[in-house]
């Protein structure tokens, strides 16, 4: 299936951001934000699928447990629309792996258990934010740049 992404390179890499705890939600989009990223955040996953059908982020952050529609649906869907979308699952639970494979058996790109640790959560925010967005360009963000 084709991206059907509206990302520049010259615009801010969006991130979707979707937990029905306030405190959870508001430390995740604050991290993004202070990463550089626009953010949007959903209480749940209803809304988080309908803002990602609205905004196409480069990267979404789903809590597991939500109301009206759980994260590893959302999983499963951002999936099938874009399978290149890397999300990024947070759970309470050690035993996550058994809750994937219960919800179809579509993996996350990776997972934040809680309590959540700000610098590991920053820097798998980071490594997939960017191993998106050189897919758009097809150049490292590792080079340096070239003066004209």
């Amino acid at each position: 299936m084709e991206s059907n992404t509206t990302m520049t390179p010259t615009a801010r890499p969006r991130i979707l951001v979707a937990d029905d705890e306030p405190v959870i939600r508001q430390r995740l989009q604050e991290l993004g934000e202070n990463l550089g990223f626009q953010t949007q955040a959903a209480r749940d996953g209803m809304e988080a699928w309908e803002m990602y059908q609205d905004g196409r982020p480069d990267l979404a952050i789903l809590d597991i447990y939500m109301p009206r529609m759980n994260g590893l649906t959302v999983l499963a869907r951002i999936k099938e629309s874009d399978p290149e979308v890397p999300v990024i699952i947070i759970t309470g639970f050690m035993h996550y792996e058994q809750l994937i494979m219960s919800g179809g058996g579509i993996r996350p790109d990776g997972c934040i258990i809680k309590p959540m640790n700000s610098t590991q959560t920053a820097q798998l925010i980071l490594n997939l934010a960017r191993k998106r967005l050189e897919s758009y360009t097809a150049v490292s963000f590792d080079e340096e740049p070239v003066e004209a």
